[in-house]
């Protein structure tokens, strides 16, 4: 990759189908061994940032299998959807705020915005029967 692209940051990501978290890389790592300065969750303190993330395209982590901050902070309450979260930002309600935002779940009306919907519902299945597996 770096012979494209000046790589200055890495982020785990996962499978919710998997008995593994893919964070655990980077845990206990010298970071500066690989020329990064950071990875998108080990190099945050999360003790004072609310944290947002679309996956499952909604904002209140109920598919949420593993994407999680260390912590996950009361002030990161969930919200109900995307115009409750634009209204606390507008208004300023977090002091600092962490978004995990996935571009494909933002399209515009029409073939690939049906399409990335379905698909998600469809995996939203499945990870709500994992969630009430493992609850």
């Amino acid at each position: 990759m770096r012979k494209d692209f000046d790589v200055k940051t890495a982020c785990m990501h996962g499978n919710p189908l998997k008995p593994w978290k893919n964070l655990r890389i980077f845990e206990g790592q010298d970071l500066g061994r690989y020329k990064l300065l950071g990875e998108a969750y080990l190099s945050i303190d999360f003790s004072n940032v609310a944290y947002f993330t679309d996956t499952g395209r909604r904002w209140d982590r109920r598919y949420s299998v593993k994407d999680h901050s260390p912590g996950d902070l009361a002030c990161g309450a969930p919200v109900k959807g995307t115009g409750e979260l634009i209204g606390a930002i507008k208004r300023k309600r977090y002091e600092r705020l962490y978004l995990v935002v996935h571009p494909n779940r933002w399209n515009d009306l029409g073939y690939r915005w049906l399409a990335e919907l379905c698909g998600q519902s469809a995996k939203n299945v499945g990870k709500a029967m994992l969630k009430n597996r493992e609850a």
